[in-house]
């Protein structure tokens, strides 16, 4: 029987149990839009055919009566109507649709802005559940969640160090809590999930929420902040709506939160905890409507051993140059956080059908302007894409869709120092959540190219995609650098040798020269509206080159997710 066939007859298992990702159901006032939500792709194709306007979507999650549609006249209509919602008293209370996934890793663990889940070779299995009430201005949304992984082995590396646990990544060590594996048998954990308190007065908003966030205009993929780890407890004060200025609209948020080590790490209880805090704005100018001009500031780090100082609080507001920080006793600028720094902007023409966007972002401060002038692509990522969309005879909708994104070091790590985003020197365990990172899917030190089309109809969707992913190039020019090689290891019967400092394996019988770690993944995906329930899925296959930069390493993957929403009516 062929690896596709047993992969098949896995995932029809797992579906007669029960399982899948939401499809598009409907969302009251007090709710927000979860991110990744599809309703938040839908809504976008609809707002650049100009069906609909939910402002700049740079900073999400998104209030639901924001993206409220002034016409009917498109193939979702009767998908997008109020959900059910009651009043007690003065207090208005609704359920939010219960929500079940299952995905399914046929050699090893691939994972992309699933939040808590983590999905490792095997099945794995997520469910989401929940209700909100709102009293006045007062809201309260209680959406826990819960996820099972099977994680069956898999060939692994050895830790960086001894120190650390034996699942822990094998390139970065004390620098990035990113494990290759979540321990030796099924793993499962839960967490409060899409939930908040919050309160809205006068256009301004305060609350305390565990949910996603993500910032930036990016579809695949956001530097700062996206749903590719769980949700971490954080509270804000911001922009409740958009705030006109006199010459546009602006919205902001100022957050400050707390991020979790993963328990297979290490063994040191004083450092589980990291401190973060962010800033973020985007502004709609009177003048060019549709253009959204926005930015971000995020800094994390250990939490600190004496509590949080007024310095740690308002950090996000000190000045971007190294050379702004020094004092006589640090004459370089150097502090133990580490910085991401973005800006980005979205244009959407609907005279067009078409919306382009790009981030830039940057993980170091420079020395100053003469250096930022001299070297501006120092320590700098970005991420670019558009989305262009048609309406069809009947009504319904093609989308075109593509993305590309870079997080390598440059050039510039011949000459000076430059680090591998989301880590930092001081900072243990890099910027992570529960092990998963925070920020970019492609990231640590990868880049991406991504391509999509879609047809929107009345009873669903179904489309493809075609996504190339260069895995951590950062670690692969250390290797090439490095060129050191020592014991040896096996990976399905093919003997390796891997470095004394992890420095990464090659095979025995071949050259003994690391090659770039690179994936090519083809796939397919689909949502039908079956009454009250939304039935959607995807399957990819993917082809890694040179795993573990292993030259002729070459592993090919089946990925599958089923899903299932109930839309409470």
């Amino acid at each position: 029987m062929s690896e596709l066939s047993r992969w098949c007859r896995r995932v029809g298992g797992i579906a007669i149990v029960g399982c899948g990702v939401s499809g598009v159901g409907a969302h009251a006032f007090a709710q927000n839009v979860p991110v990744g939500d599809p309703v938040e792709d839908y809504v976008r194709v609809l707002q650049i055919l100009g069906k609909a306007n939910p402002g700049g979507m740079l900073i999400r999650p998104t209030l639901a009566d924001r993206i409220v549609m002034p016409t009917s006249t498109h193939p979702w209509a009767g998908r997008m109507t109020e959900g059910t919602q009651r009043a007690i008293g003065p207090v208005t209370v609704g359920i939010a649709d219960p929500e079940m996934r299952a995905y399914e890793n046929s050699d090893h663990p691939i994972y992309r802005n699933d939040g808590l889940v983590w999905q490792g070779k095997g099945a794995a299995l997520f469910a989401r559940i929940g209700g909100w009430a709102r009293l006045g201005p007062l809201s309260v949304t209680f959406r826990p969640e819960v996820a099972w992984s099977e994680n069956r082995s898999f060939a692994m590396l050895p830790p960086a160090s001894t120190a650390l646990s034996a699942f822990s990544d094998p390139w970065y060590g004390r620098a990035l809590d990113r494990p290759q594996r979540f321990g030796d048998g099924a793993y499962h954990q839960w967490s409060l999930g899409q939930s908040a308190v919050r309160l809205d007065w006068r256009g301004l908003a305060v609350a305390a929420t565990t949910e996603n966030a993500w910032w930036g205009p990016g579809i695949e993929n956001a530097i700062l902040l996206s749903s590719q780890a769980p949700g971490f407890p954080r509270v804000f004060v911001g922009t409740g709506r958009p705030v006109d200025i006199g010459i546009g609209r602006v919205e902001a948020q100022w957050f400050w939160g707390g991020l979790r080590e993963s328990q297979f790490f290490d063994a040191t209880a004083t450092n589980d905890v990291k401190y973060v805090t962010a800033v973020a704005f985007d502004l709609e100018l009177d003048a060019m409507p549709g253009l959204y001009l926005g930015g971000a500031r995020l800094y994390y780090q250990d939490w600190p051993s004496g509590g949080l100082t007024g310095d740690d609080l308002l950090v996000v507001f000190q000045g971007v140059t190294k050379q702004s920080q020094e004092t006589p006793d640090n004459p370089g600028g150097n502090d133990a956080r580490d910085q991401l720094l973005s800006l980005f902007a979205r244009w959407v023409l609907p005279s067009s059908g078409v919306e382009a966007y790009v981030e830039w972002s940057r993980n170091d401060h420079a020395q100053d302007w003469r250096d930022f002038i001299l070297q501006p692509q120092h320590s700098a990522a970005y991420v670019a894409g558009f989305q262009k969309a048609w309406v069809l005879s009947g009504g319904s909708i093609l989308r075109w869709q593509g993305e590309v994104a870079n997080l390598e070091r440059s050039t510039t790590f011949l000459e000076r120092s430059e680090g591998t985003f989301y880590t930092h020197s001081l900072a243990v365990g890099g910027f992570t959540q529960d092990g998963q990172g925070v920020g970019a899917a492609v990231g640590p030190g990868g880049d991406g190219q991504y391509v999509g089309l879609d047809w929107f109809t009345r009873w669903g969707r179904i489309g493809g995609f075609l996504r190339r992913d260069v895995h951590d190039n950062d670690t692969y020019w250390r290797l090439v650098q490095q060129g050191a090689f020592g014991e040896a290891i096996r990976r399905n019967d093919v003997e390796l040798t891997v470095g004394a400092h992890g420095l990464g394996p090659v095979p025995v019988a071949e050259s003994t020269s690391p090659r770039n770690d690179v994936e090519l993944a083809v796939g397919a995906r689909g949502a039908v509206f079956l009454g009250p329930v939304d039935l959607s899925g995807a399957i990819a296959v993917g082809r890694e080159l040179n795993r573990y930069y292993v030259a002729r390493n070459d592993v090919t993957n089946v990925h599958g997710e089923l899903a299932v929403r109930w839309r409470i009516r």
